[in-house]
């Protein structure tokens, strides 16, 4: 990063006290540690074909999603910290919202657990990185793996997530046929003329042989290189319809809509995403667990 070579690169370190063998030490035990957490919890973090399509659901905006959770709250300080982690891996088996209720109201310190660990609807965008995605690849019911927060661990239990306000699908294609009328003509004489024989784009186009060369056009766009007058007009649309345009100067059929398939690569990415994120939620809850076991003395 520093675009230095390895020599110039341990020099530089020399000259604030830093020793070469520091700097490898250090990489040996983040090597390790990596090595650590993947095997043994990879196959645990690992995102599923249908957990990926509903996080791919709900897309591109984090921001836009929201989810209702319930929690219950666990402390990790010393002398607890094993028996709370004995315990969360013993809630991850509850399947009912009643039953994660009476056991918030059991077990949990957290100030929700009067209220059997409801929270109220948060913005996945306002959770810390380390909760948030774990959400997107959750139905309803579900509890999530411990999550280490300050010196307590949680777990959280999904009873909704909602796209408050999806964003404009821009990767939906719209295939449609636009007649472009001269001036004069009356575009609700033309619609009632053409619907008593036009139910699709082939027939929208029999139905007006004589069109001047480029009068009538047929066209595949996706729905962010729409002509806002076309985008407006087959809004409302379904296949076979037809509509005037903005104007009055032309008429529009919807032939078909359909959503992009996000390609491999935006797939391949978003897995390895929710992969690490899981990963990392994992490892936090193992180190907090490590910490919380370790018995250090002073000598």
């Amino acid at each position: 990063r520093a675009n230095l070579s390895s020599e110039e690169f341990f020099f530089t370190l020399g000259q604030v006290g830093i020793d070469p063998e520091t700097v490898r030490d250090y990489i040996r035990v983040e090597l390790a540690w990596t090595g650590l957490v993947q095997a043994r919890f990879g196959a645990r973090a690992r995102v599923g074909d249908e957990e990926l399509d509903r996080a791919l659901a709900i897309s591109t905006g984090q921001g836009n999603a929201r989810v209702l959770v319930s929690e219950i709250v666990l402390p990790m300080s010393f002398g607890e910290a094993q028996r709370s982690q004995e315990l969360a891996r013993d809630l991850q088996e509850i399947t009912s919202f009643s039953e994660f209720e009476d056991a918030a109201r059991r077990f949990s310190v957290g100030p929700s657990a009067t209220n059997g660990g409801k929270l109220d609807w948060l913005p996945v965008s306002a959770l810390p990185p380390s909760v948030g995605p774990i959400f997107l690849t959750m139905r309803p019911g579900e509890v999530s793996a411990p999550v280490p927060i300050q010196d307590t661990i949680a777990v959280f239990q999904l009873r909704q997530l909602q796209d408050v306000a999806p964003p404009p699908a821009s990767n939906v294609q719209i295939d449609y046929a636009l007649l472009r009328l001269a001036p004069g003509v009356n575009p609700a004489s033309e619609i009632a003329r053409m619907s008593q024989s036009v139910d699709d784009c082939n027939g929208f186009f029999g139905q007006n042989p004589n069109a001047a060369p480029g009068q009538l056009e047929r066209a595949s766009k996706s729905a962010s290189e729409l002509s806002s007058a076309v985008a407006s007009a087959v809004r409302t649309l379904d296949p076979g319809e037809m509509t005037a345009l903005p104007g009055g100067n032309g008429i529009v059929m919807l032939c078909s809509r359909a959503e992009a398939e996000p390609d491999a690569e935006a797939r391949d990415q978003l897995m390895q995403q929710l992969f690490f994120q899981r990963l990392e939620s994992f490892a936090d809850g193992y180190l907090s667990e490590l910490r919380a076991a370790a018995d250090i003395r002073k000598t």
